[in-house]
């Protein structure tokens, strides 16, 4: 490309530079595109259009010269522009003109930061075009944790859905197969279903819960009546503890009662029990004093907590104002267990997001609920920022719950205002808990600093040195340390 030319394309503006450069272009090489491309890095829709016409010249030496330029720092001198687009059009390209050579490109080529994004625009691509070389793209790279357009596995699959579960079943069983399983299981579901779930049977339990639980819900949403009569003659318990949830799911949305009454009838251990708490998780979602209907008609045990933990957690979700309603249900359950689980579902994440709110919860009317780890978690989150107010709010709490928080408080306090907490434990009266922070204190010292934890050790009354001495005595230490401490013990 001559220096004239290029100036004229650089500087040039409008429809008269994209005419100058589509003329230009019906006599390029492939060589003279990645100059053509640094001209109009400026412009996304002619680098597309560049990308475009580099792809259908040469992929392979576009392929190769987009290698040596990931070598490169992003927008060093010289590098390519927007060269995450170029990979993408590239690649969208070569996989239509000749997929075998866009996956042999992929497959051979050193591993560079673009590589896995580049495997992943490929094999999106081949999904549309050709299932089985796109199924098989994914487990030849190895993706792991990209779910790439699926819709095309059930046109493939609805022609000969036994072949093509046993083809994904050949090449392994990440995630992106798993997906693909189950878009074979909602095809096979539109016809002989039954034959569907007596191969899936065969499958380990990942891949049986995969193909068969989605060729069962797709039944049960297609005609109940064969699906219930399925699953309720199976006598292998392992197929229809992989079907019960698909089932019970599209059942329960037109008759959750009998399909509660089925699970409990027809479902044991802990497969009745995520069953079931997933049909009454779902009927929360839109009718929550129904479900507390069904929960309340089931026999009590695993499976009614887990039920009450799906409801509690269903409602404490729609927002603040029906925490406390939501609360006043769990306070009147009878179950304890049935209180721990549910609380525990939402807690951890309340925590992160609103730990202010929680302190309120546990000094509020509903607090009794609480438990020891959650005051304990509060406790530690309320210290760092105000160890001293933090302290008032635990000796608040009632009895049972008091002493739990006022340890979680000063441990904190210890950890990040280690001369404050010493202080407020030389404060303490007489009793277990100013004992227990003088033994706090002075392992923490010891650890820190002997000498300090001496200098600790002389301001104390007789009766807490003591309890120091027993601490040195005891305390694991390093030779050096031990040493020094030593030292500082016999100038007393």
């Amino acid at each position: 490309m001559s220096a004239a030319l290029e100036e004229s394309l650089r500087n040039g503006t409008g429809s008269k530079r994209w005419l100058q450069l589509l003329s230009t272009l019906e006599n390029a090489r492939p060589e003279d595109m990645a100059g053509l491309l640094k001209i109009a890095s400026n412009d996304p829709a002619m680098i597309r259009m560049l990308a475009a016409r580099w792809a259908e010249l040469d992929p392979d030496h576009m392929f190769r010269s987009l290698y040596a330029d990931y070598m490169l720092p992003e927008g060093s001198p010289g590098s390519l522009p927007s060269r995450y687009t170029l990979g993408d059009v590239l690649f969208e390209e070569w996989a239509k003109s000749d997929p075998k050579a866009a996956i042999k490109a992929l497959t051979d080529v050193p591993d560079f930061s673009g590589r896995e994004q580049l495997r992943m625009t490929v094999s999106n691509r081949l999904m549309q075009a050709d299932v089985e070389a796109g199924l098989r793209a994914l487990k030849d790279w190895s993706v792991q944790h990209y779910i790439p357009d699926m819709r095309k596995v059930g046109e493939w699959a609805a022609k000969d859905p036994q072949h093509a579960a046993e083809t994904i079943l050949e090449l392994g069983g990440s995630s992106p197969l798993t997906e693909g399983l189950k878009e074979v299981g909602k095809a096979w579901a539109k016809g002989d279903a039954a034959s569907g779930l007596r191969f899936a049977a065969g499958l380990t339990a990942t891949q049986r819960s995969a193909l068969g639980g989605e060729i069962m819900r797709n039944w049960a949403e297609r005609d109940l009546q064969s699906a219930v009569d399925f699953a309720t003659k199976e006598a292998d318990p392992a197929l229809r503890a992989a079907v019960a949830q698909g089932l019970v799911a599209s059942w329960g949305k037109t008759d959750p009662a009998a399909a509660l009454a089925w699970s409990e009838e027809n479902l044991h251990g802990a497969i009745r029990a995520e069953t079931v708490a997933g049909l009454v998780k779902s009927v929360a979602e839109k009718d929550l004093d129904r479900a507390a209907d069904l929960a309340a008609e089931m026999q009590p045990g695993t499976a009614q907590s887990k039920a009450c933990a799906s409801i509690f957690e269903t409602w404490f979700k729609k927002g603040p104002d029906q925490r406390d309603a939501a609360f006043a249900w769990l306070a009147a359950l009878p179950d304890a267990e049935a209180q721990k689980a549910a609380l525990d579902r939402v807690q951890w994440d309340w925590v992160w997001r609103d730990p202010d709110s929680v302190k309120d919860f546990i000094s509020g009317p509903y607090g009794k609920l609480a438990s020891s780890n959650l005051i304990s978690q509060v406790a530690r989150n309320q210290a760092a920022r105000n160890p001293a107010t933090a302290m008032e709010w635990a000796r608040s709490l009632p009895p049972e719950q008091a002493p739990e928080a006022r340890r979680a408080v000063f441990d904190s306090w210890l950890s990040v205002r280690p001369q404050n907490a010493a202080d407020y434990a030389s404060n303490l009266p007489s009793g277990p808990e100013r004992e227990n922070a003088i033994r706090s204190v002075s392992q923490t010292f010891v650890y820190q600093s002997p000498k300090q934890a001496v200098d600790w050790f002389r301001k104390l009354p007789a009766e807490d040195q003591k309890t120091v001495q027993d601490v040195f005595r005891s305390v694991g230490l390093p030779s050096d340390r031990r040493q020094e401490l030593d030292d500082a013990l016999k100038g007393l």
